[in-house]
């Protein structure tokens, strides 16, 4: 069952209570995968309450890109409460999701603005934790029957004394409902046992733990020097390739020398073989010349004639060159 209180602002269909296995010792933080509804700036304490992987949304445009499903948990923290008003009202936010309260505020006055955004009928509180000052709720959808309004003014009543406040408690219910009156302030005394550490001591707000960075810086610094270590074993590495590189580049700059000096005396070789090769063929030009003069007297008579005598003058030399001899 819940526990429903009316919101006289909005009328008195617009109730919202605890639910009879409401968990007191309940985690301020959904588990799973977390949809965070804060404002434009989100203070320090609402960032203690944000687990490192949420998914922040900051306006509609945000929760669109996100989007929704049935199994996923919303956080809405104290300056994300008109947005997440707009979101219910649009449609966008199931009020049957999971949703963790955190406005900052004592439990009246966030049941109250819980009112205000006129959730349904089956909505009610599931879980409760934080402080005095500032309780942080979890609603969802409920499917068990609901408590009358006195039931719960008679925890709230138990809530006032505690405090050292006076509260008027309205007319008493029939006993029918007194059994189930007890079991309601029972479970009051159990939340104010859990959110009051002591009567006469003010409530005491929580710090946000300091994270000890100190092993992070380490780490960083051993990385830093690492990277440096392999920095110059790189640098040493470049600068041997960078000396071999000169080495080779002063040798082929020998050789390109060498091979200029052999390339000029090629070409003083081959400009000379090219004179004797114009020389050698106009003495071969010469000499077909002649010989087409030779055999073309040889063929004539006058030539034949000359012949002959040659041949007798010559075997007549050679004879008397034998009898000298």
């Amino acid at each position: 069952m819940t526990t429903a209180v009316g919101n006289p602002e909005v009328g008195a269909d617009t109730l919202i209570g605890f639910s009879a296995g409401v968990d007191l010792t309940g985690e301020s933080v959904p588990a799973g995968r977390v949809t965070v509804i804060t404002g434009g700036v989100t203070t320090e304490s609402e960032y203690s309450l944000i687990p490192l992987d949420a998914v922040l949304v900051r306006s509609l445009d945000d929760f669109r890109s996100v989007g929704s499903f049935d199994a996923q948990s919303f956080l809405v923290t104290k300056s994300g409460l008109s947005l997440a008003a707009e979101l219910l009202g649009l449609g966008l936010l199931s009020p049957d999701s999971p949703i963790t309260w955190s406005l900052q505020a004592p439990l009246n006055e966030t049941l109250e603005q819980l009112g205000l955004l006129g959730l349904p009928e089956r909505i009610a509180v599931h879980s409760v934790q934080g402080t005095t000052d500032r309780v942080v709720v979890g609603t969802a959808k409920d499917g068990a029957g609901r408590l009358d309004l006195e039931s719960f003014r008679a925890g709230l009543a138990v809530n006032a004394s505690l405090s050292g406040q006076s509260y008027v408690n309205p007319a008493a219910e029939p006993d029918e409902i007194l059994q189930e009156l007890n079991v309601l302030r029972g479970k009051h005394l159990s939340l104010l046992e859990v959110l009051i550490p002591a009567v006469d001591h003010a409530p005491v707000e929580v710090e946000t733990p300091v994270v000890d960075q100190t092993e992070d810086v380490r780490k960083l610094e051993n990385d830093l020097i690492l990277l440096e270590r392999r920095y110059d074993a790189l640098d040493s590495k470049y600068q041997a390739l960078d000396t071999e590189h000169q080495a080779l580049d002063t040798q082929y700059q020998a050789l390109d020398t060498e091979h200029q000096a052999l390339d000029s005396k090629y070409h003083a070789l081959d400009s000379e073989y090219q004179a004797l090769d114009s020389k050698y063929h106009a003495l071969d030009t010469k000499y077909h010349t002649l010989d087409s003069r030779y055999h073309a007297l040889a063929n004539s008579r006058l030539g034949k004639l000359t012949l002959r005598l040659w041949g007798r003058k010559t075997s007549g030399a050679n004879k008397q060159s034998k009898e000298e001899t």
